[in-house]
């Protein structure tokens, strides 16, 4: 829908898809194992779809913490004095759907090829985005923060 594509406001698209797109996506989730109804997968999959689309490299948004554009979903923070960052917590929540997504249509031999496709692909995205993310470490500043923004390692493989 046209209110998610671009985030709303482009300082606030790890926060929506972090927390009210991922929320939505995983009752649909939720929605298709109880009932089988493949239209719940095609809603998280037509939103996924967006929601990759959306990413900051995909848009050459840069993190000013970083100080580079990451593969991932960035919002303005208030405890970095309204930059614009990316942080490890929407990362997870935002590919969460996407990873179960890819693990639901791979389970599910009587699907078409079009989901699994779209589920290697949401695979993928969800490699970058956390492969992005956890390789990059730099130190938080305010007290309530951690002393360590995310953890080093590229851990996450497709």
């Amino acid at each position: 829908d046209k209110a998610m594509a671009g985030a709303l406001d482009n300082c606030r698209s790890g926060s929506i898809y972090g927390w009210n797109w991922a929320y939505a996506a995983e009752a649909a989730l939720e929605a298709y194992e109880a009932t089988g109804q493949v239209r719940f997968l095609d809603l998280v999959g037509t939103t996924g779809d967006l929601v990759i689309a959306d990413r900051d490299d995909r848009h050459g948004r840069t993190d000013q913490f970083r100080g580079r554009v990451l593969e991932s979903w960035g919002h303005c923070s208030e405890h970095i004095e309204a930059e614009y960052t990316n942080v490890i917590t929407h990362a997870g929540r935002i590919t969460y759907p996407l990873l179960r997504y890819a693990e639901l249509v791979r389970a599910d031999k009587t699907l078409e090829p079009g989901p699994g496709l779209r589920g290697q692909r949401f695979l993928d995205a969800a490699a970058e985005a956390l492969d992005d993310s956890t390789t990059t470490t730099a130190s938080c500043p305010g007290p309530t923060l951690a002393t360590t923004c995310v953890p080093s390692a590229g851990m996450w493989s497709r």
